[in-house]
């Protein structure tokens, strides 16, 4: 089970750890360029209010999805964003990029973002195909695959949605933490059995008390 749900700042550390934790070429996927950890530090770091994090949690729970929404505004006032997407490299083609994309553009409606922005290398199709599917144009500029998704007008029914969306994902994330604080306890409980059967002593026994060896 996945549980997809907007982080809070306080979450915002296992949005950190989930970026430390990608390979070198996830990071590269994620970036378009090799970065150290304390660059990722920064890029967290900087985050404002008016930006969004979203997270797919597996068991664990450990995030192994994160689309992260950084908000600007135009001359005229029009507000729009800018999508990174990055998922682990050990749950690739699950659908995580998907439930991720889809929630942030739900998100971006709700609160007035009229366009989408994405970027991505060009040998990173998986996010080009994603960005497509969606209805993003994109064009090739100096190596890379650019484009924008614009947004639907909100409606009262998005708001509906995104306040499902919120109490799905954040039920779905109780649920994971429910079920491995009881692991855990289940583990500690059976853990001095374990210990006491692994202790106790092997009665001697003669070989020749043995059925194999009475006459």
């Amino acid at each position: 089970m996945y549980a997809v749900a907007k982080l809070t700042r306080a979450e915002y550390a296992d949005y950190l750890q989930h970026l430390l934790d990608l390979d070198k070429e996830a990071r590269y996927r994620r970036f378009a360029t090799f970065v150290r950890d304390e660059v990722i530090a920064e890029h967290v770091r900087q985050l404002t209010n008016d930006d969004a994090v979203f997270g797919c949690y597996a068991p664990g729970p450990r995030l192994v999805g994160a689309a992260v929404v950084k908000t600007f505004e135009r001359q005229d006032g029009t507000r729009e964003g800018e999508i990174g997407i990055s998922v682990h490299q050990d749950a690739r083609g699950k659908g995580i990029g998907r439930k991720l994309i889809h929630r942030a553009l739900l998100w971006c409606r709700t609160h007035d973002v009229k366009a989408l922005h994405t970027a991505c290398i060009t040998s990173n199709q998986e996010m080009a195909n994603l960005a497509k599917s969606v209805g993003a144009k994109l064009h090739y500029s100096e190596g890379f695959l650019e484009g924008a998704i614009t947004l639907d007008p909100c409606d009262l029914s998005d708001h509906m949605l995104e306040v499902v969306a919120d109490n799905h994902g954040m039920a779905e994330h109780n649920m994971l933490q429910a079920q491995a604080a009881l692991s855990k306890m289940l583990e500690m409980a059976f853990a001095p059995t374990r210990f006491m059967m692994m202790s106790l002593p092997v009665a001697e026994t003669d070989a020749e008390d043995t059925p194999a060896f009475r006459r």
